[in-house]
């Protein structure tokens, strides 16, 4: 491993770098999926001494192929170094067969491809974070009672990928920014303390909310994404490629939208029995500022990236049919009106020419639909389906 260059750190990510770097360094860690987010948490990991493989689905060899002659990564951006992966295969069972730590990091979208390639492999020593989680491991679960299998393994999820990033070649990686301490729950919740206590050794400072359901809607894309990039459509379309949505969608009108979709999610919250964590107050815990409107202002608006340019970029096309479509399934089945993020779903399909009401994430997507609040409550808690 070559000599790291650690630049522009800001927030908890200091304690982050120097406490992490310390971790014991036999930890073997393999990473499900060769996108932005895989090689960026393979690229971080292996720079604070984790022994990082990279699984891809066979359908994309193409993008594990040039590690094949060369298997070193190339990391730029908050810092920067190189690391040599320990193994690079689309062979599930090569890449399971000797780690305990599984990292999946494609986007959610894929969720339910990964959970038909990789349930049959997993092992009761094995724990899988799903980064960010947008519910999969509820997926994965409901895809295994439909298979029969009994997963052994422990499921969790976090609130959001830990970087922004973006690959900038065919084996390099850029990191622009760091996305503060993570949220996470496991599936079953009452293996919370355990999954924290592990996931700590990677990412330091992390926390626990109450469940996986609630990881799902704590996401910060729910309000960041979909709907200030609807309400800049016209912007985006007349820009001609120089638009950066946290920079300029979120103006004081903008703002007001995003503060009722935020008391929308706390209300779905508190009928599920959840915390009522604000997402304004998960952006306080993750960044150190006093609210969301301070996160936009000193943090994500100064250093965010150029984009979207396009009503069909994934900030609507994943964000909608996954966030938003299952904060309004939740309340729903809660009997919590959502207008706010209904109107939001109806726009980005009329923009995209798609029914979201259709393909979007509910609760008979997840397996949850025949569950009382009860059952559902307890299912979250001890992973016994009823």
């Amino acid at each position: 491993m070559k000599s790291i260059s650690y630049k522009n750190i800001k927030y908890h990510r200091v304690i982050f770098l120097s406490r992490a770097y310390v971790v014991k360094m036999n930890k073997k860690v393999i990473i499900i999926g060769a996108g932005n987010g895989g090689f960026a948490t393979a690229g971080d990991l292996g720079l604070r001494g984790f022994e990082v493989s990279l699984f891809e689905l066979p359908e994309f060899e193409d993008n594990i192929k040039p590690f094949y002659s060369n298997p070193r990564l190339n990391v730029t951006g908050v810092y920067t170094g190189e690391i040599t992966l320990t193994k690079v295969t689309t062979d599930i069972a090569e890449a399971l067969a000797d780690v305990k730590t599984v990292i999946i990091a494609t986007n959610a979208l894929a969720h339910k491809t990964v959970a038909e390639i990789i349930l049959p492999h997993l092992r009761e020593d094995q724990i899988v974070f799903i980064m960010p989680g947008n519910a999969g491991s509820l997926l994965f679960a409901d895809a295994a009672r439909k298979r029969g299998i009994d997963i052994k393994a422990t499921l969790a999820e976090t609130i959001t990928l830990p970087y922004g990033c973006r690959k900038t070649g065919a084996t390099s990686v850029n990191i622009s920014r760091l996305l503060g301490r993570q949220g996470l729950a496991a599936l079953p919740s009452n293996k919370n303390e355990m999954v924290l206590n592990l996931f700590n050794e990677m990412y330091p400072e992390s926390f626990l909310l109450k469940n996986v359901l609630e990881i799902a809607i704590s996401n910060s894309n729910l309000i960041l994404h979909p709907t200030p990039t609807l309400l800049s459509a016209a912007r985006i379309e007349n820009s001609q490629g120089e638009f950066y949505l946290y920079k300029e969608a979120f103006t004081p009108a903008v703002l007001e939208v995003t503060d009722e979709m935020d008391r929308e999610v706390v209300r779905v919250k508190k009928a599920l029995g959840m915390k009522t964590l604000s997402h304004s107050e998960i952006f306080a815990k993750r960044y150190d500022v006093a609210d969301f409107r301070t996160f936009i202002t000193e943090v994500i608006g100064p250093k965010g990236n150029k984009g979207p340019f396009e009503v069909s970029s994934r900030y609507i096309t994943e964000d909608t049919p996954v966030g938003l479509s299952l904060l309004s399934a939740l309340g729903r089945y809660a009997g919590i009106p959502t207008p706010t993020f209904d109107a939001s779903i109806q726009f980005a399909g009329l923009m995209n020419k798609t029914n979201y009401w259709k393909t979007g994430m509910t609760m008979e997507t997840l397996g949850l639909a025949d569950l009382s609040l009860p059952e559902l409550q307890k299912y979250l808690t001890t992973g016994i389906h009823p």
